[in-house]
């Protein structure tokens, strides 16, 4: 196997934690426009960006192979 193919199960796993990461992304995007709390809304807000960013790092890295 090259060091660019992927097996069948790292796809799989690989479209979960892509599945997982959006998903947060969304929750927390959403708690933090309800949250009334500035501290708590901006953590929010911070973890949805990381969420966020590591799928688009997946998905960027996932278009180069």
């Amino acid at each position: 196997m090259s060091k660019n193919s992927f097996s069948t199960k790292d796809l799989t796993v690989l479209q979960e934690v892509m599945t997982f990461e959006m998903l947060m992304h969304k929750k927390c995007a959403a708690y933090a426009s309800q949250a009334t709390d500035s501290n708590l809304r901006s953590m929010m807000a911070n973890h949805a960006d990381a969420h966020k960013k590591r799928f688009d790092t997946l998905f960027a890295y996932l278009g180069q192979q």
